[in-house]
């Protein structure tokens, strides 16, 4: 990540992640899944927060990105407000749909798992904790991650709610008062 990126990502952060957080700052609607593109990397790449009009070897055809994305959103919608899935549920739905949407040149896995870590800070859940410059390279941790992206393509969410889940911050300090253990 180089120093401009690290800038946008840190203001889009304190954003999203300082104060409250409602519908009208997070409706998580297309409008706004490319405006925090945009957000995140408007001094980095001027398409930014654009949809590609190329093919990539993944993702789907640029005619189908405005389209798919507003069926996510309509998914979204469905989810949060008629069924019993749970907030970390929802969130990995939302990160695997845009991901397998990939609707930028660039920068698609940063944006999604932003998104899903803005989501679940609106339902007061815990974060999940990316390890980011492992993402950025060939790793075991990678590999795990592609493999359960590539099962949910096929309606198979376990193992990428499994990472999810091993990824979540903690709720409370390790080290409770009731802990025998003294900390570190």
């Amino acid at each position: 990540m180089d120093e401009l990126e690290f800038a946008n990502i840190n203001k889009v952060i304190q954003k999203y992640f300082l104060g409250k957080l409602n519908d009208k700052k997070t409706p998580f609607n297309v409008t706004w899944f490319l405006k925090l593109h945009r957000e995140m990397y408007e001094d980095v790449w001027e398409w930014a927060g654009k949809p590609r009009n190329t093919e990539l070897n993944i993702g789907v055809s640029p005619y189908q990105i405005y389209s798919q994305l507003k069926q996510l959103e309509d998914n979204f919608w469905y989810w949060e407000n008629k069924t019993g899935m749970n907030s970390l549920e929802k969130a990995v739905r939302l990160h695997h749909g845009l991901v397998k949407i990939h609707p930028f040149k660039n920068g698609n896995g940063r944006w999604a798992r932003l998104i899903t870590n803005i989501y679940l800070r609106k339902k007061d859940t815990p974060l999940i904790q990316w390890p980011e410059a492992t993402l950025q390279v060939d790793s075991p941790f990678r590999k795990k991650y592609i493999q359960a992206l590539q099962k949910a393509d096929q309606g198979s969410y376990d193992d990428l709610i499994g990472l999810h889940l091993n990824l979540q911050a903690p709720t409370s300090p390790p080290h409770s008062k009731s802990d025998k253990t003294p900390p570190p």
